[in-house]
């Protein structure tokens, strides 16, 4: 009886990745239109900012093990919305960020501090972080590089 149940979960989750991939093979490579997204929630009544951001990525160079770097990734809101962000995701604890949630007006611009402590992080760190936010791309992802130098 326990065996069969194996089996039977063994198939049912083979079938289940197999879809996933299926739909992934399906879906890559695609872009996503947002000009029909803006078009849809303008149906809606949504109002979406937009934000443009001074760089993507930002090569922090190199610092020696224990000393904590503050990355800063400038922006600037290109839209008659006020910009927000909701909320920053990062991987490691190693990295903090630090922002206001106080709405960003039309032409005004914020800062993002990103605050990496390279304890115990010898070599080369490349970092993400999501910014998920009232934009168009509500999803934003954003990336840092930093050498750390043993002591």
């Amino acid at each position: 009886m326990k065996k069969e149940c194996k089996k039977i979960t063994i198939i049912l989750l083979s079938s289940l990745v197999g879809l996933i991939l299926q739909i992934g093979c399906e879906f890559k490579g695609q872009n996503v239109d947002n000009s029909r997204i803006e078009k849809e929630t303008n149906s809606l009544n949504i109002k979406l900012s937009d934000v443009e951001f001074e760089s993507t990525f930002i090569d922090g160079g190199q610092i020696k093990e224990g000393e904590v770097v503050e990355i800063d990734f400038k922006y600037k809101n290109i839209s008659d919305v006020p910009f927000v962000i909701q909320s920053v995701k990062t991987w490691c604890s190693c990295s903090s960020p630090k922002y206001s949630k106080t709405p960003l007006l039309n032409n005004e611009t914020g800062l993002l501090e990103i605050l990496f402590d390279s304890q115990g992080r010898v070599g080369i760190n490349n970092r993400s972080i999501v910014v998920i936010s009232n934009s168009i791309d509500k999803y934003t992802k954003l990336s840092f590089k930093v050498e750390v130098l043993k002591k």
